[in-house]
């Protein structure tokens, strides 16, 4: 998919971002760090909530570094929740109707990101 481009995934709508630009959203939103396959589809492998996706999605950061490294070459953002609550309900219900490929479910209070590991590491 040409990044730029809409999609949806459980009825969220996202837009589709390579994994480079991430960093020029510093805005609250909900994201997802996805791998292409090689047939068009998007295998999430991350999925969370951030007060400041750009800050979160640090390259230097261990998520970031852990996602890469099983393939994630897109963001898929979704920046339409208006509070904190919602984008964690929004996180957390994905996670939910994903969780047949999750491995773990992370949570981090005090945190301003909820996490959900999508795919087993390489």
């Amino acid at each position: 998919m040409p990044t730029g481009q809409t999609t949806f995934c459980g009825g969220v709508v996202f837009t589709v971002l390579p994994a480079e630009d991430s960093g020029f959203y510093a805005v609250p939103g909900v994201f997802m760090l996805c791998r292409r396959e090689a047939g068009g589809a998007a295998v999430p492998l991350v999925i969370g909530a951030a007060e400041n996706i750009a800050a979160r999605l640090d390259p230097a950061g261990p998520l970031w570094q852990a996602s890469r490294a099983q393939g994630a070459d897109e963001v898929h953002i979704h920046l339409l929740a208006e509070s904190q609550a919602e984008r964690y309900r929004i996180a957390a219900y994905l996670a939910r109707l994903l969780a047949d490929d999750a491995r773990t479910a992370e949570s981090q209070p005090g945190s301003d990101a909820q996490l959900l590991p999508m795919a087993a590491a390489a």
